[in-house]
């Protein structure tokens, strides 16, 4: 009796593993799916893969940055002082696990870069309910902060107005290893 029940829990911890493992071709068209994500500052970071209407697949690092509203205009309501609207970029990874690795580690390497340099990335704007648009290229400058060490800094335009999300070299290497460990 002992030994059957073990074999069933077994089998059914071996079915809920291949049911998780989900191929390209398993993923709807337009759904994120989420690998890893960190947050930092204002900053909210996630590598997932996607697939578009076409079937061409990817994974991204979605750049997300919070904007504090009624903090930047200084205005408190109902002692509420900040309703939250993100704007993200996302970073183009490959198309493939071993190319989004790949990148990753191209990002980590260019920490060491001199400050102020700038390279461009390869990316698309989220379009909110899961979407991503059309092709661009967003800027990465190297930044240093006092005290605290170099990061990369993303310029990009959302909704008529500039974005900027603060990438350290702590979080990439977080994602990285979520990738690394993702199937």
């Amino acid at each position: 009796m002992k030994k059957t029940l073990i074999l069933a829990v077994a089998a059914m911890i071996m079915l809920t593993f291949a049911t998780v493992s989900v191929s390209a071709k398993d993923i709807p068209a337009g759904v994120r799916m989420e690998i890893v994500s960190a947050d930092e500052d204002d900053n909210d970071f996630e590598v997932f893969t996607y697939k578009d209407d076409d079937g061409t697949f990817g994974y991204y690092l979605g750049l997300g940055h919070v904007y504090r509203v009624f903090d930047t205009l200084g205005i408190e309501v109902l002692g509420i002082n900040s309703f939250d609207i993100t704007s993200e970029v996302c970073i183009c990874l490959g198309s493939t696990k071993d190319e989004a690795l790949a990148a990753l580690d191209f990002l980590i390497a260019f920490f060491d870069k001199d400050v102020n340099t700038v390279t461009g990335f390869p990316a698309r704007m989220s379009l909110g309910v899961e979407r991503l648009g059309a092709p661009t290229t967003v800027d990465c400058v190297v930044k240093k902060k006092f005290l605290r060490g170099k990061y990369l800094q993303f310029h990009f335009v959302c909704d008529d107005h500039k974005g900027e999300a603060d990438l350290t070299k702590s979080v990439v290497k977080f994602l990285r290893a979520g990738v690394k460990r993702s199937k």
